[in-house]
């Protein structure tokens, strides 16, 4: 078992009626729990990147409920914790190295017709749908994992534009030192 996984468990598990409140809207039990299911702390999400910290270790200046889901690697190892207030709409990553929620379905089976990668805008839709898919946690990282993942499948027109645009690749800013032509 993992650092990881040790400090998840160890973490406080979903309130009754939050349990509840994910049943009502139609998450199944699997999907809540399988593999494990998300734990509960406060958090601070970070306001200028995708990272947040426990309010335990930080304070509580600016301190949300946040459910906390162990981030996976494209091999099924846990690799990073990832927060989601969805009364602030924040997801973030705690050491940043998990640019998506289900990065290990990136390489599973594709049962959709067009073979295409489902990506959610937010964890509820994700849990939903069985956890199969990914939710972008942060942009600018996980843009290029997505691009090589294609074809991509969104949940809405509006999405697949904000999706599209978000991976698209920009232009590289290169400096030149002064005094010398370019």
């Amino acid at each position: 078992m993992s650092d990881l996984d040790r400090l998840h468990q160890r973490l406080a598990p979903p309130r009754l009626n939050e349990i509840k409140r994910f049943r009502e809207v139609g998450v199944s039990p699997e999907a809540l729990s399988s593999p494990e299911l998300p734990a509960r702390a406060d958090v601070v999400f970070h306001d200028d990147r995708p990272l947040f910290d426990f309010v335990d270790e930080i304070g509580d200046g600016g301190a949300v409920a946040g459910f906390i889901f162990l981030a996976r690697d494209d091999e099924g190892d846990p690799c990073d914790l990832v927060a989601w207030s969805p009364q602030a709409k924040r997801i973030a990553a705690w050491y940043g190295v998990a640019p998506l929620l289900g990065t290990d379905m990136l390489y599973a089976p594709r049962l959709d017709p067009e073979g295409a990668l489902q990506v959610f805008e937010e964890p509820l839709a994700w849990l939903l749908e069985e956890r199969a898919g990914v939710v972008i946690v942060d942009p600018v990282r996980a843009a290029p994992i997505l691009r090589a993942a294609e074809p991509l499948k969104a949940s809405s027109a509006a999405f697949g534009l904000r999706l599209r645009d978000l991976i698209a690749p920009r232009r590289p800013r290169i400096f030149v030192p002064q005094g010398r032509a370019a």
